[in-house]
């Protein structure tokens, strides 16, 4: 793996990984795996042996390469989808959305629940209070 820290990125290109911060490091394999299909590499400069990724991803790649017992020019590979598994937005649905709620066991659905309850409950008393306080402070 060869990795290098390019200053002529514009902060607009993202992490190939995480999609968060800006990219700031080419993560390059050695040996580039020939894709089912493909007759011929493509030479592109950042083709599909090829990422820019930010420096906390950079890391995390170099960490679990360094721990995996793997030692074949697929590590890169391999390293890079576990860091992406754990990082990557799609792995973690938000609130708002459907598949949250399609995939939220019983315990996490009596959480929300709950809070909701809470919320319904606490909501008039502050309202209560506010409408006691205000006057008060604005005589």
């Amino acid at each position: 793996m060869e990795s290098q820290t390019s200053s002529a990125i514009s902060a607009t290109e993202g992490c190939a990984i995480c999609e968060r911060r800006p990219a700031t490091t080419l993560l390059h394999a050695a040996t580039p795996v020939l894709h089912l299909g493909a007759d011929e590499f493509p030479e592109t400069p950042l083709s599909r042996h090829a990422w820019m990724v930010c420096k906390q991803c950079a890391r995390a790649v170099q960490q679990e390469m360094a721990r995996a017992s793997l030692r074949s020019p697929l590590r890169l590979y391999v390293a890079i989808a576990i860091v992406a598994s754990e990082r990557n937005p799609a792995a973690h649905p938000r609130v708002w959305s459907a598949r949250y709620w399609q995939y939220a066991d019983a315990r996490t659905q009596d959480r929300w629940m709950m809070r909701l309850i809470m919320f319904l409950a606490v909501s008039p008393v502050i309202a209560l209070v506010g409408l006691v306080i205000l006057p008060l402070l604005f005589r």
